[in-house]
């Protein structure tokens, strides 16, 4: 299983661990399986639109799309469904990581298709000049890594919603196992909602 983490810091680097989910414990570093760039076949229709429905079902009318031209693996576009009365605050969805199947190893009867979801705070800018500022436009950056990392490292990913994880949490899921780092994000009340000034639980 993959564990994504970086810090709420902009300017550190994703940092990222395959867990051996059996024991619960040790890091498998595994190498990309790909040398260079590999072009993204598409998504078909079918799939964009039962994402499209999904979406609109469970979080709300799509106020933009982030697209992509030029995709590695997988095209990876971004889904912003406006703040609202129930949820207020942006939700970002993914759509195209389900092009390819993440590698899930048997017995785990989870569908080895999957998308990812971010939500940001309400007054989050999402402008073209605010993407390209380190300062505001890394979490998109991460969703988009994160959602082609199953398909680089030939690996999966069971949390479907992003959390930011701090270095301390991620070892407390690789020393303890899942139960006990959803334990402490359950103590510290942490949410899909990222929040950058987050300290860590641990």
């Amino acid at each position: 299983m993959l564990v994504a983490a970086w810090s709420p810091v902009p300017s550190t680097a994703l940092d990222c661990a395959v867990v051996d989910e059996v024991s619960g414990a040790g890091i498998v570093r595994h190498e990309p399986r790909y040398d260079g760039f590999v072009a993204a076949a598409g998504q078909r229709q079918e799939v964009a639109e039962a994402i499209d429905r999904h979406i609109a079902t469970h979080f709300g009318p799509v106020a933009f799309v982030l697209h992509e031209i030029a995709s590695h693996l997988v095209g990876v576009h971004v889904y912003v469904v406006g703040p609202s009365a129930e949820r207020p605050y942006q939700t970002l969805v993914t759509s195209g990581m389900s092009e390819r199947p993440m590698t899930v190893p048997d017995g785990h009867g989870i569908s080895p298709y999957a998308e990812l979801m971010l939500c940001l705070p309400a007054d989050w800018p999402l402008t073209q000049a605010a993407l390209h500022d380190e300062r505001t436009g890394w979490p998109v950056r991460v969703l988009k890594q994160v959602a082609r990392l199953p398909h680089e490292y030939g690996t999966w990913i069971t949390l479907l919603a992003l959390i930011p994880l701090h270095p301390a949490e991620v070892m407390l899921k690789v020393s303890q196992g899942t139960d006990a780092l959803i334990a402490a994000l359950d103590r510290g009340g942490v949410s899909e909602l990222l929040d950058p000034t987050r300290p860590s639980l641990v």
